[in-house]
C-alpha cells in the first residue's frame, strides 16, 4: 500500500497490516479520492476515518491538504498500526486524534469537538453495522450540511440512506461497493 497523492505521495505504508484488517486497495482508494475531489477541495478539511483499519484513507486526505484527522477503531491492534504510520510519516500531533471507540457511537460522543467535512466508513463486512453508523452520521451535530461520506460495504449488504443524506456517486469492486453520500438539510 502506498499514498497516491500529496505531500506523502509514493510513500509506502510501513509494517505488516494486522490480520484482522482488510485495507482498501490502492486503485479503489485512488478512484474514491478522484470522485471526492469533484465535490470538495481537500485543503484544510477535517476528516474522520471510522473503522479506520490501516488509517490509509485519512492519511491520504492529510497528504492532500486536510488539516485534521480523527482515526477511530475498536481494535487496539489497528490503532497501534495507525500510530506507527503516523510516527513514520512524522505527522504533527495537532493534526490527528486516535480514538479506541465504536464507530456508530463516536460521532455522538464527547470525543468530537469540531465539524467534520469528510468521513470514511469501512467496517468489517460480516459485522453489518454500516446502517447504524450511517444513521449516527445523519444525526450528528458535528457533520454539517455539505459533508461528504464515503461508505465502503459488501455487496451482500443493503445500505439504508436517511432522508438528510443523498447519493452523489457509486462504484462496485468485486464483493465491495462504495457509495458517496452528501449531507443536506434540504432532504426529507
Amino acid at each position: 500500500m502506498r499514498i497516491i497523492s500529496g505531500i506523502y505521495k509514493g510513500r509506502n505504508i510501513p509494517g505488516k497490516v494486522p490480520s484482522n484488517v482488510r485495507p482498501t486497495q490502492d486503485a479503489m482508494r485512488e478512484t474514491i479520492f478522484n470522485i471526492i475531489s469533484n465535490f470538495i477541495d481537500f485543503e484544510n478539511l477535517v476528516v474522520c476515518d471510522l473503522c479506520c483499519g490501516t488509517g490509509a484513507m485519512a492519511i491520504e486526505a492529510l497528504s492532500r491538504g486536510a488539516s485534521f484527522a480523527y482515526f477511530v477503531d475498536i481494535s487496539r491492534q489497528s490503532l497501534d498500526f495507525v500510530k506507527n504510520i503516523i510516527d513514520a510519516f512524522k505527522i504533527e500531533r495537532q493534526k490527528y486524534q486516535i480514538s479506541l471507540y465504536r464507530a456508530e457511537k463516536f460521532l455522538l460522543s464527547d470525543k468530537v469537538n469540531r465539524n467534520i467535512d469528510l468521513i470514511f466508513i469501512d467496517p468489517p463486512y460480516k459485522n453489518n453495522v454500516i446502517n447504524e453508523i450511517v444513521s449516527s452520521i445523519s444525526s450528528s451535530q458535528f457533520v454539517p450540511d455539505g459533508a461528504i461520506i464515503s461508505v465502503e460495504y459488501g455487496t451482500a449488504n443493503s445500505l439504508l440512506i436517511p432522508g438528510n443524506l443523498e447519493i452523489i456517486a457509486e462504484r462496485y469492486y468485486s464483493i465491495s461497493k462504495v457509495s458517496l453520500l452528501r449531507k443536506s438539510s434540504d432532504k426529507g
